[in-house]
């Protein structure tokens, strides 16, 4: 496949979009998702979340990232799988949406993938009616990946938050 051109609710990726593509692979729920990196700002171990009472059932609290406050949410929440004891295993993706850095609670983190537009599908492979936050999917000779917008994903979830 030269590209991907995806429908009209989803973002429009090209093939030269997706020539040097670099996506990081996580796990949900037993799950392979994947995220753009450069929209991965860094990655953390898990680390003592603050709760806040009253913020909304996707949101697990707050946390100090070097002395500035990051909201951190529930990607198996916001993906509609239910909550799990955080694991050794567990990390939480900073990432910039809508102009402010939130974190994101992953089951594990894989690696880095390199992607070429041939590994490319449409996301309507998985669904006849995707979500607003499948990019599609990329295989790998390992991983099967959904690829996510992670701004779109928390917008559709917490509709005050704005993408990017």
């Amino acid at each position: 496949m030269s590209g991907l051109a995806l429908g009209s609710t989803h973002v429009t990726l090209q093939a030269s979009d997706l020539a040097r593509a670099e996506f990081l692979g996580f796990t949900v729920q037993n799950e392979t998702y994947a995220v753009s990196i450069e929209h991965v700002v860094e990655i953390l171990r898990q680390t003592n979340v603050t709760p806040v009472p009253r913020a909304g059932r996707y949101v697990d609290g707050v946390l100090s990232v070097r002395g500035r406050l990051v909201t951190v949410v529930s990607i198996r929440a916001l993906l509609g799988f239910a909550r799990a004891p955080i694991e050794r295993k567990s990390r939480i993706l900073l990432s910039n949406v809508g102009g402010e850095t939130v974190g994101f609670v992953v089951d594990s983190v894989l690696q880095v993938f390199h992607l070429t537009p041939e590994m490319f599908e449409a996301p309507e492979v998985l669904s006849n009616n995707p979500p607003e936050h499948w990019l599609g999917i990329a295989r790998t000779s390992a991983f099967v990946l959904t690829l996510i917008d992670l701004g779109k994903l928390l917008s559709l979830a917490l509709p005050n938050r704005t993408e990017d």
